[in-house]
């Protein structure tokens, strides 16, 4: 969507890579001075992600993209989760700690250990709202293909709580952290 002025609003549509919700992705953008285009830079977005595979539709909003909160939810796209950027000190995170459980140690997943996770990851994630984890078999292939393979919390048989992180040139990104809910109220937020 162009004016006078130049380009007033971006949007684009991915539907070609699986995430974890199994949701096309609708990236908006909009000039602050552009806020009646929102409607239709929406209905145009919504109208091609709902031509994809995907089950349902993520549309992402940050401080400064121009994407109305209330207009999505008035558009029947209620926020479904929130993500945050955090900064660690690595000088506090060496200093400050919680000695793990007894029994339980962080390992990088094995084969054998794969099924454990996956009904770990499968139990943390049930509540979430979209969030998909694939059946087993598909399951097993994509966590052998992962660059960094994912670490889990395990007593050897069973998995307490994982993360799995990408990394791009010196920057990671956590993809997935949790724990195996019945162990809620255990500390282990706090050791891990």
């Amino acid at each position: 969507w162009t004016g006078e002025a130049g380009i007033l609003a971006a949007a684009v549509v991915m539907d070609t890579c699986a995430s974890a919700t199994d949701a096309a992705e609708l990236s908006m953008f909009l000039d602050p001075g552009a806020a009646a285009l929102f409607p239709e830079v929406l209905s145009w977005g919504l109208e091609q992600a709902r031509c994809g595979s995907r089950s349902c539709v993520e549309v992402p909003v940050w401080p400064g993209c121009g994407v109305s909160a209330d207009g999505l939810v008035a558009a029947g796209l209620p926020p479904a989760f929130g993500a945050y950027t955090m900064v660690l000190d690595p000088l506090r995170a060496f200093l400050i700690g919680t000695p793990l459980p007894e029994g339980l140690t962080w390992v990088e997943v094995t084969p054998a250990l794969v099924p454990a996770y996956h009904a770990t990851l499968g139990r943390a994630f049930a509540s979430v709202p979209f969030a998909f984890v694939p059946p087993l078999e598909a399951f097993i292939p994509r966590c052998a293909a992962y660059a960094v393979p994912p670490r889990v919390l395990t007593d050897g048989a069973t998995v307490a709580a994982f993360v799995r992180v990408t990394l791009e040139g010196d920057e990671g990104e956590i993809a997935s952290l949790g724990r195996d809910p019945g162990r809620r109220g255990q500390g282990l937020g706090s050791a891990a």
